[in-house]
């Protein structure tokens, strides 16, 4: 079984495409983030649900688009935006490292899904804003 477990919303979002080493601002996006927990239930130990995985997985949605690079010279795809924690401060976020999981679509209003690979720290972090 799958569940959402948190949902996080970025705001000032910037999706980059990386070629080589360098690093391309594609377009200016808003983002949430959600904390996904994989579950199994054996009914042989009760009642309760075993945990077997937890992933972060993004939907953005795109404001504008600012520059299309040769999509076979992409190499990664990453983002950066901000996170409003509980405190009331805001707290930059980035990741260098984002899987495609479903069509990318750059165009205004465009939306697209991606599996955020981090760390355990991270998504702890994460799980806890």
């Amino acid at each position: 079984m799958q569940k959402v477990v948190k949902t996080i919303d970025v705001t000032n979002g910037k999706l980059f495409g990386i070629v080589d080493t360098n690093r391309y601002k594609l377009a200016d996006c808003e983002a949430k983030i959600e904390i996904i927990e994989h579950s199994e239930n054996i009914p042989t130990l009760g009642t309760g649900n075993i945990i077997t995985r937890r992933l972060a997985s993004m939907l953005i949605t795109f404001n504008h688009i600012w520059r299309l690079v040769d999509i076979h010279s992409l190499v990664a795809i990453g983002f950066q935006g901000d996170i409003l924690r509980s405190d009331g401060i805001y707290e930059s976020v980035t990741f260098d490292r984002c899987l495609l999981v479903s069509d990318l679509d750059l165009t205004d209003e465009g939306q697209c899904t991606f599996e955020i690979q981090c760390s355990e720290n991270m998504l702890r972090k994460l799980r806890f804003i």
